[in-house]
This record gives structure tokens, sequence and C-alpha cells, in this order.
């Protein structure tokens, strides 16, 4: 793998981290919305996927409660083995029905 001139003994941080594009949704009721998030690292030493609250990881998955309508924007970070990042946004437009629901 390529190395690093200032380092030479440093392989440089080959990874990728793949987030869903921005997108808009439309919800009946407030609910769990989810986004692929995914990394990999060539030198397999990733050392972790992370995401702003409130959404949480669960495997390749960012998911979050969307309670009102509005836009929802988080920051997920892949880190190596040698504390190197590849940072990624996703917003998410939510809109909820405001209209009541009566069962009849």
């Amino acid at each position: 793998p390529p190395r690093s001139t200032l380092f030479p003994y440093t392989t440089l941080f080959r990874s990728t981290l793949t987030v869903t594009p921005d997108f808009a949704v439309f919800l009946d009721f407030p609910g769990e919305l989810c986004f692929n998030a995914v990394a990999n690292d060539v030198d397999n030493n990733l050392a972790s996927v992370t995401v702003t609250a409130p959404a949480t990881m669960s495997g390749n998955r960012a998911c979050f409660f969307a309670d009102t309508s509005g836009t929802y924007c988080f920051v997920v970070t892949a880190s190596d083995g040698c504390g190197v990042a590849k940072i990624d946004t996703i917003c998410i437009n939510v809109a909820i029905d405001e209209c009541l629901h009566v069962a009849i």
C-alpha cells in the first residue's frame, strides 16, 4: 500500500465512508427513521463508526426517533486504529402529519 512521504512507516488512511444522501420523508406519525452508514478500511484496522445524538449506530445503520417536523442533521465519523478519521454529514427533512388521527 502507498506510504506517507512524511512518515514512511505509516500507511495512509485509505478507508471509505458511505452515508445515505440527504433525503426528505413524510410520516403519518412520529417514528423511528434509519439511514445507512457503512465504513470500510483497507488495512482492516477500523476502530469505530459513530454518529451524533440523538441517532445511534446499530451495525451499518444509524437510527433516530423523529418526533417533530423539521430538519435533522447528523455527523458520521469513521476512525481507524491510528486515530485518523473520515467524516460525512447527512440531513433529513422530516414532515409529520399534524392532523389529529381519530379511530372511529
